[in-house]
């Protein structure tokens, strides 16, 4: 004659060393995922002005009308909005304020009394020279991203 069978799973005890494990490998984890995550942030908005430049350029063409990417050092944002007089053709001005821990810094000195500088694009397409040529963007004293002006465009280097 056969023995009952034996139900198979887990024990109460198995159960609680599992969860134990687990517990340890999160608190070991934790503190590096958010040290990545951290850094993603400078990435991240790194990418975001690339395009809202990218995005400046192809609405002045678009639209016909000369739009101007701001930028607010001293207050950490930065923007889109039509050129002054054109304010008509776009009404849909876009603003960013910078993520947390991280700080802008224009490189040419090129601000107005208020701290605020201007990329002018024109309905050609073209980068007006005025504005500043290299921007930094960084998070504390840990990474430092460099932007610089590229012809009509701007370009990432990473210090």
């Amino acid at each position: 004659m056969k023995s009952p069978s034996r139900r198979r799973g887990l024990t109460m005890i198995e159960l609680l060393i599992v969860m134990a494990l687990l517990t340890m490998v999160m608190a070991l984890s934790l503190p590096r995922l958010s040290r990545f995550m951290g850094g993603r942030a400078l990435t991240e908005e790194t990418r975001r002005f690339i395009a809202l430049s990218r995005y400046a350029r192809s609405q002045a063409i678009t639209l016909g009308v000369p739009m101007q990417l701001w930028l607010d050092a001293e207050n950490g944002r930065y923007g889109l909005s039509p050129l002054s007089g054109y304010e008509d053709a776009d009404d849909r001005p876009v603003t960013f304020g910078l993520g947390e821990d991280l700080r802008l810094q224009l490189l040419d000195g090129l601000a107005d009394k208020s701290g605020m500088a201007y990329l002018t694009y024109w309905p050609d397409g073209r980068l007006d020279e005025s504005g500043p040529q290299r921007i930094l963007i960084w998070k504390g004293d840990e990474e430092v991203v460099l932007i610089t002006r590229s012809g009509r465009d701007f370009e990432v280097r990473a210090e």
